[in-house]
């Protein structure tokens, strides 16, 4: 990378990390092309203290859903300044759409000290200036940041979904609603996933079609799915 422009970092996310240095465009392939002929973000990552951090790990969701990422920037670890900055060009699809992007910043041993988030709006052919300042891992600090989730810290994550592996009741989450994060056992009181009558009759009732030939009110003449 050219020792001027250490500092601005360009990812291309849809097909592979690039690092272009270039002041004010950027080269695809022999072309060049400008700031309103790109979709996507340009993105300042703030950190307090210089040269605490060496890496970024950059995540894009939208709803919850990852549309690119992680991608770690640079490819090896190296002093931060105060300010970076990383372009990222976005697919033509999120346009419209807010993007929330979470940063998390390592020290040199590579472990994780840093989170820093930004919820840009995605412009058609024009990029977006968005900041994301580092923050101090801690709960309550609005961002949900490294081990954090929201059984653990509901006051910066405000989302929980079934099948993301946290049993959270405060989601009403349980072995009945959600058993795939909160696991389940024959007795519980419900009949989920791979439980039938004949494995947990005590939460299981009769059912054709449940791949339980019960009999003897089942049978092949009544219920060929199961009895065969």
């Amino acid at each position: 990378m050219i020792a001027a422009m250490r500092a601005t970092r360009v990812l291309r996310l849809w097909a592979a990390v690039m690092f272009l240095a270039l002041w004010g465009s950027y080269a695809c392939g022999s072309e060049m092309v400008t700031d309103d002929d790109v979709t996507g973000v340009r993105l300042s990552i703030m950190s307090a203290t210089q040269g605490l951090l060496h890496q970024v790990e950059i995540t894009g969701r939208v709803e919850q859903e990852i549309v690119f990422g992680p991608v770690r920037s640079p490819q090896e670890p190296e002093p931060f300044d105060n300010k970076e900055s990383v372009v990222l060009l976005l697919k033509q699809e999120l346009v419209g759409k807010t993007v929330e992007i979470t940063v998390i910043g390592f020290s040199d041993t590579l472990t994780a000290i840093r989170t820093g988030v930004a919820r840009p709006v995605v412009r058609n052919r024009k990029l977006v200036d968005a900041t994301a300042t580092m923050a101090e891992e801690s709960c309550g600090n609005g961002i949900c940041g490294i081990g954090e989730d929201f059984c653990q810290c509901a006051l910066d994550c405000v989302n929980a979904t079934c099948g993301d592996g946290l049993c959270c009741a405060d989601k009403n989450e349980d072995t009945c609603t959600c058993p795939q994060d909160c696991g389940f056992a024959c007795g519980d009181g419900c009949c989920v996933l791979d439980e039938n009558f004949c494995t947990c009759e005590v939460d299981c009732s009769r059912r054709c079609g449940d791949g339980c030939c019960s009999a003897p009110s089942e049978k092949i003449d009544n219920c060929p799915e199961d009895c065969q």
